[in-house]
């Protein structure tokens, strides 16, 4: 599996993450109480819905009833319950501000100014299409350590499964509304490395029929995968074939009004 960007999270930004979006409401599935004064957790929960706020969040999903099966169901729980309280009307109006106070706690290889661009597309998730998975398996101790115990034949079958669905997935997305980019004006950025390689990119495109109308250097910081930046869904679908690690995203409000579609150049392309 191909991993594009990391956020890293500790015990002290979840605990700033979840006070700054106001608490997260849940109902708590059963009485849950520990004290280890050795790692400062103490956690005195009740069965039943209820708001809860940073150290309480931790607690919960800290806290393992009988094996670490059952806390993973608890930490899925939560973080449904936990993306909801986000998406709410409150928080959706305020999320540039939540984002650019918890982007201080967290360790991550995204910058902030691309972070913040994504934003604007919160209000458009729907929570139906959140699905969690946990690995087939057992938890069990070996010794006096902890464990948990994949079963390998039936982790081989969830693989195939989820892949086999995404593969559906994609299979039906129409195409007939694909765009040729050929029609289009185009701007090259080079967002990586390589000098001279929106020059190089400007002459492989129009050597190809299409038209780059300018080029340039990408102003803000350097970016790992290609964008391909366009004003219409449809646009730009034929213009991933030309690099090796690239993604399509609708915002035209981040286009120059004579510019229909922004390539981005990522640290990947040499």
């Amino acid at each position: 599996i191909k991993v594009d960007h990391f956020v890293k999270v500790d015990l002290e930004a979840f605990r700033k993450i979840v006070d700054e979006i106001g608490g997260v409401d849940v109902d708590v599935p059963r009485n849950m109480f520990y004290e280890d004064p050795l790692q400062n957790l103490y956690i005195n929960l009740k069965k039943g819905p209820q708001k809860l706020n940073g150290a309480q969040a931790e607690g919960l999903v800290r806290y393992r009833p009988g094996s670490d099966v059952d806390r993973i169901q608890t930490q899925q729980l939560f973080l449904k319950a936990f993306a909801k309280q986000v998406l709410s009307e409150r928080n959706i109006l305020r999320i540039s501000n939540i984002v650019k106070t918890l982007y201080e706690h967290v360790e991550t290889d995204v910058g902030l100014d691309d972070v913040l661009q994504y934003t604007k597309y919160v209000k458009d998730i729907n929570m139906e299409n959140l699905h969690m998975e946990t690995l087939p398996g057992e938890g069990k101790y070996i010794g006096k350590i902890s464990y948990f115990i994949p079963d390998e034949p039936k982790v081989k079958e969830s693989v195939a499964r989820l892949f086999m669905e995404l593969e559906e997935e994609k299979a039906t997305v129409p195409t007939e509304n694909t765009i040729s980019s050929k029609e289009c004006n185009i701007e090259v950025l080079n967002g990586g490395s390589v000098g001279g390689l929106a020059t190089k990119t400007q002459k492989k495109l129009e050597d190809e029929g299409y038209h780059v109308a300018s080029i340039g250097n990408y102003e803000r910081e350097r970016q790992n995968q290609t964008r391909i930046i366009v004003r219409t869904q449809g646009m730009g679908e034929d213009l991933k074939s030309f690099f090796n690690d690239t993604e399509v995203l609708v915002q035209p409000s981040n286009l120059p009004d004579n510019i229909d579609i922004q390539i981005v150049l990522g640290l990947k392309e040499k």
